[in-house]
């Protein structure tokens, strides 16, 4: 009915649109009605000839007749009955109404099949996944796996049986034939590697590991150490803890550091075991306000301390209690260096009158700027020259040191310029690639006196791996690697600087945590029970305020 209305709309059809439902239903098969009786007329012979010629033929055949019509009557009086018998049982039966005819939408129909279509593609989309899977990982895994361990005990004894040629009972390769103890503890540390690969359990191939790594740690020069602490800072009660940042050797021996959290430098007796403010920030000089320290420095016998607002600053001890004058140093062309100095060093050119070149490192400028001193010593009144040969990003370099070469940590390496040029000095490599595939040398530490030049050693500190390198001034060979046997290693070394050896005794390295100032003596530690080498014993005091100079 919907579709004819829309045909009779759509056929801009007019009048009325009127139509009308009937719904049929079926009559139930158990009703029966009254069984119909033909209707004969009242005389039989009516029409028919009065009498047969043949005799006796009418009475035999009214006699028949008679006959057949009571056959019938009776059958039909019998039938009757018995079909009544049978239709009022049937009207005792219960009836049903009958249902009535429901039809579907053929929209709905299709939906119906187009949802068993899909839920059947997936069912056999997920059987053929699984039937893959099954196929292609059941069969192999097991022959796989024997495989993978096979090869990994393989591997196995193949590094512990290279290991037993290194080092074992009479044995020590490593003294004997250094070369051929490495190319077996290289090969034994990669056949641990196919072992680890082949998931040999850690707990079978560590303590192998942990034997070879000690045994090339032997060969490429790695040294253990011990640190013992000079002096450790210790904050008031309710103090921000101190926080060092730089540090440097005075020109009387006592280490000088700089506090980011009191914003101070303090000069540390490590005789009397104190430590003695000397700069502050907001302290006033010659009418002049101190900034906020920043880098320090030695020149002759003068601490240098530059501040914040790239003011130089002079402080010379008076005695060896830790008193001193400060005065403020005056530098050409100082108040246009910025705010990214990186750096600041001297060297001394004339020991008699305490003379001492001044070198900035100023990436504004892309250069070393050079300050040769006044003749009184007063200051740096003269223009600055460039001191590299050619103007260059220096914005990598993290550390410099001086000896009239100029040694530079730039983007984790060491390298040495001469004259403003970088030289034909190329530092060698410790050779343990293996076990430290990269090095971040952050900073560089050596002898600061006049004779120093191309003599002894320069020291290198290397952060991502907590060790210190140690290379010949001359010819820039590589000379042997220290490494602090304390769990935390040198993780937190800030600052350092180098006390030179006296009559061929070990060099020792004085370096700086976030609290405390340790030295180190660069030689191997002794076994358990041993003495310490250290001569010096550990302090710890809270730093004094001096006077006002």
């Amino acid at each position: 009915m919907e579709h004819l209305h829309e045909r009779f709309k759509e056929s801009d059809g007019a009048g009325s649109d009127g139509a009308i439902a009937f719904e049929a239903t079926e009559v139930a098969p158990t009703s029966r009605g009254r069984i119909l009786v033909p209707v004969r007329p009242a005389e039989p012979l009516a029409g028919a000839p009065e009498r047969s010629p043949i005799p006796l033929a009418d009475n035999v055949q009214a006699a028949g007749a008679a006959v057949a019509s009571a056959a019938d009557s009776a059958r039909t009086v019998a039938g009757s009955a018995f079909e009544r018998t049978i239709a009022r049982l049937h009207d005792l039966l219960p009836r049903r109404k009958p249902a009535y005819r429901r039809v579907t939408p053929l929209a709905s129909r299709r939906e119906t099949q187009r949802r068993a279509a899909i839920a059947i593609i997936a069912l056999l989309v997920v059987v053929g996944g699984l039937a893959m899977s099954v196929w292609a990982f059941g069969g192999k895994t097991p022959q796989g796996a024997i495989s993978s361990i096979n090869a990994g005990q393989q591997a196995l004894d193949k590094a512990q049986e290279d290991l037993a040629q290194v080092s074992g009972p009479g044995i020590d390769l490593v003294t004997d034939d250094r070369n051929a103890a490495l190319r077996l503890l290289t090969e034994a540390y990669t056949e641990l590697g196919k072992a680890a690969d082949a998931s040999v359990s850690s707990a079978v191939i560590d303590p192998v590991r942990a034997k070879v790594v000690a045994l090339l740690d032997r060969a490429y020069g790695m040294v253990d150490v011990t640190s013992t602490p000079l002096f450790t800072f210790k904050a008031a009660q309710g103090a921000a803890p101190f926080d060092m940042r730089d540090m440097v050797r005075g020109a009387d021996g006592a280490p000088y550091v700089m506090d980011s959290a009191t914003k101070s430098v303090y000069r540390i007796d490590l005789k009397r075991k104190k430590a003695t403010n000397i700069a502050k920030n907001g302290r006033t000089v010659g009418g002049t306000r101190m900034a906020v320290p920043k880098l320090l420095a030695v020149g002759g016998r003068d601490l240098l301390i530059l501040d914040t607002k790239n003011a130089l600053w002079r402080w010379r001890a008076s005695n060896d209690a830790g008193r001193g004058t400060t005065t403020r140093v005056n530098v050409n062309g100082a108040s246009q260096w910025g705010s990214d100095i990186l750096g600041i060093g001297t060297f001394l050119r004339d020991s008699v009158r305490g003379l001492y070149n001044l070198y900035v490192l100023d990436p504004s400028e892309q250069q070393i700027r050079a300050y040769p001193p006044a003749a009184d010593g007063s200051g740096f009144p003269r223009k600055s020259s460039a001191w590299l040969a050619t103007a260059r990003a220096i914005d990598q370099m993290t550390s410099l040191y001086i000896d009239g070469d100029i040694y530079i940590t730039e983007n984790g390496l060491l390298d040495r310029y001469t004259a403003g040029k970088s030289d034909a000095w190329d530092p060698g490599k410790p050779g343990d690639e293996l076990l430290r595939p990269s090095t971040s040398q952050v900073l560089v530490a050596g002898s600061n006196d006049l004779e120093s030049r191309n003599k002894g050693k320069v020291y290198t500190f290397d952060r991502a791996n907590d060790r210190v390198l140690a290379y010949d001034k001359r010819t820039g060979d590589f000379i042997a690697q220290y490494r602090l046997k304390d769990s935390d290693g040198w993780g937190d070394l800030r600052a350092m600087y180098i006390v030179p050896g006296v009559d061929d005794q070990p060099d020792t390295l004085v370096w700086l945590s976030k609290d405390a100032v340790n030295q180190t003596l660069l030689e191997a530690a002794p076994e358990a029970g041993g003495a310490s080498p250290s001569p010096s014993t550990g302090a710890s005091a809270s730093p004094s305020t001096s006077a006002s100079p």
